[in-house]
């Protein structure tokens, strides 16, 4: 037998200071490279403590959306820290995290953040502890509570010594074997490296050249990173490891063991159990907004679903469509897809590049690329505004159909139209209907009638306009001035 490091996934609620704690324990600043200061994917760390021990952290989401992502955190680890700030208190992920924890049943310690704060109240959080029957020492039962300002420096070391003793107590050692194991945490499609694995290794020492299977995929190790970025060839018992050589993206929570090619190939499952790409429909109306949702991993796509499932309430008389969930950049097939089915691109944590952004502007494709998930929401809110506001919340008094459109640039697109009813004026604005769907808004810079600038055409005229708007215009379209 020999000992290994302690696992511990930091748990708790958004913005309650995981990652700060992070920060104050490795001396360095993890939480400025965070989108919007929250967490999104989970990170493993291993710091090496005055002891000369080393731990290995795993950091999880706070946000609502992020459970499936932080129950498989806590699933990899040994011991838990249940992050609560002393100001604030028990709030509703603190509760979703504990029952993660409770559900892995491995221990766990109380961390009181932001003891620094005037407004902290340590008892007052204590007495709620026990509320939700977590019995901290000092309280009648045995579970750790350390109290300790990130931001200060302070009570850092004390946990630290806790969690090594926590450690020794439960026993945490593994034999000495060549049977390897592990457990993937994050995963995800790089466009130019594949599909990559965050995993833990659980027994054994992981090495390049290794093969290795999972539930739904497998492949040989042909690089291997440690949490620095750094190229390793082998990982021990308890290392965070990113490995590349899998043939396809394995499910997250899902072990991987190390195994021969003959028996890797065997292990595959008949169905893949990924979870993507795929396709749900969340409500049914004749109102429809098609989305294809893209995410640089996929438990990033599970997190989304919970965001849209949640939206999904204050739109009770539209269909939120996905048409393809998927992971990985965006691309021409993606883009092709959307122009067909006129629906919505949404990135998450990705990119589109030079060639991809001029296809999509091509095919007039609508598209947001996100770096934080609360985002999500106001974007629904817009997408929703824009296609579905009510035709009479602007007062009609011209419609002009789109015959040809000449110039796009930056200043805006030359089109040439035919009124079809009432009149249309300079500097007017109006809607862009398409296929009976409001989809944006614009207004008009120049408009000529007989190529001489004029301040009103009527119905039955041609003429030729310089707009601006939220969308290009394509032949076809239908603009509604007010």
């Amino acid at each position: 037998m020999m000992k290994k490091p302690p696992v511990v996934a930091v748990l708790g609620h958004i913005d309650h200071g995981k990652t700060s704690l992070l920060d104050a324990i490795r001396k360095t600043n993890l939480i400025q490279k965070e989108a919007g200061g929250i967490t999104q994917s989970i990170g493993a760390y291993q710091v090496l403590t005055p002891h000369k021990r080393l731990i290995t952290f795993i950091d999880t989401p706070g946000h609502a959306a992020f459970e499936k992502i932080r129950s498989h955190g806590a699933k990899a680890a040994d011991i838990a820290l249940l992050v609560i700030a002393a100001d604030e208190g028990i709030k509703p992920q603190t509760l979703e995290a504990l029952n993660d924890i409770k559900k892995s049943s491995i221990p766990f310690i109380v961390v009181l953040n932001k003891i620094d704060k005037p407004e902290a109240n340590p008892e007052k959080v204590k007495q709620e502890l026990a509320s939700h029957e977590v019995m901290v020492e000092g309280w009648g039962g045995q579970v750790p509570v350390v109290e300790v300002s990130a931001l200060k420096d302070k009570g850092i070391n004390e946990l630290l010594d806790i969690i090594l003793l926590l450690a020794d107590i439960e026993g945490l050692n593994v034999k000495e074997t060549n049977m390897v194991n592990g457990i993937v945490i994050a995963s995800g499609m790089d466009s130019k490296r594949g599909a990559t694995a965050t995993i833990i290794v659980k027994e054994g020492i992981l090495k390049v050249g290794d093969w290795v299977s999972a539930q739904d995929t497998y492949g040989k190790i042909r690089a291997m990173e440690n949490f620095e970025g750094k190229q390793i060839n082998e990982a021990p018992p308890a290392t965070p490891v990113l490995i590349l050589g899998m043939q396809d993206v394995p499910a997250i929570g899902g072990q991987i063991v190390i195994t021969s090619e003959k028996e890797a190939k065997n292990r595959i499952l008949p169905e893949k159990s990924s979870d993507f790409p795929k396709a749900i429909t969340l409500a049914k109306s004749e109102r429809v907004i098609k989305f294809i949702l893209k995410a640089r991993e996929g438990a990033l796509l599970d997190a989304i679903d919970r965001v849209i499932s949640e939206a999904q309430k204050n739109f009770p008389d539209i269909t939120l469509q996905f048409i393809l969930q998927d992971i990985g950049d965006i691309s021409t097939s993606d883009i092709d897809l959307a122009s067909r089915f006129n629906a919505v691109i949404i990135g998450f944590q990705i990119t589109a590049n030079a060639k991809m952004k001029e296809l999509l502007k091509q095919k007039n494709v609508y598209y947001k690329l996100i770096s934080v998930i609360y985002e999500i929401s106001d974007i629904l809110k817009e997408i929703v505004q824009e296609r579905f506001a009510p035709q009479k919340s602007l007062e009609a008094y011209g419609e002009l159909n789109v015959l040809a459109v000449y110039i796009t640039s930056k200043k805006g697109q030359v089109i040439g139209g035919r009124v079809t009813k009432g009149i249309i004026k300079k500097n007017g604005v109006f809607e862009i209907k398409r296929q009976d769907t409001i989809i944006g808004k614009g207004n008009v810079r120049n408009l000529q009638q007989d190529k001489k600038d004029a301040s009103t055409v009527e119905k039955g005229k041609d003429c030729g306009l310089l707009v601006q708007g939220e969308i290009p215009l394509q032949t076809g379209d239908v603009l509604i001035f007010s």
